[in-house]
């Protein structure tokens, strides 16, 4: 991989830390989602339910989301 010679005074490393940051942000965003997704899992397994009864839409005009009850999650995809 070629990189671009840093400029005087600039630290080598200077341009690689905001990837490293957004793989890290990435990385966290995904294991938070999944976490809370378990936990959601967790108070619904007893109802019956689970995460997957449930849909998220946001608007696209306005930017809110509504979320929608699915009663057979498995047979919509």
């Amino acid at each position: 991989m070629l990189r671009q010679a840093p400029k005087m005074g600039q630290p080598a490393y200077s341009q690689s830390v905001p990837n490293v940051l957004m793989a890290l942000q990435y990385v966290f965003e995904s294991c938070a989602k999944s976490k809370l997704k378990d936990l959601g899992n967790m108070f619904l397994r007893p109802l019956g339910l689970s995460t997957e009864n449930f849909q998220v839409n946001q608007d696209p005009s306005s930017g809110s989301y509504s979320v929608n009850f699915v009663q057979n999650p498995n047979n919509n995809r």
